[in-house]
């Protein structure tokens, strides 16, 4: 997801535009502490992320959505 909103960044940047980003639903489906193989602890967390971009300028609105299943490890 990450390639996909620098390369929009990119493009906005040339056109003297910029992009609006905007959460719009974020739900957790997992989320747990591990431990490690120190005896530390691990917290890891499944989501599932909704995002859009809306394209700011004077002369063009666009808005472009994005869907992403997501795992964060914290160690």
């Amino acid at each position: 997801m990450l390639v996909q909103w620098q390369a929009l960044a990119d493009a906005a940047k040339a056109r003297s535009c910029y992009w609006r980003f905007v959460l719009l639903q974020l739900s957790v489906l997992r989320a747990e502490i591990l431990s490690d193989e120190v005896g530390g602890e691990i917290a890891e967390i499944e989501a599932v992320l909704e995002e859009a971009a809306e394209l700011v300028n004077e002369s063009e609105q666009k808005t472009q959505v994005i869907t992403a299943r997501i795992k964060f490890g914290m160690y």
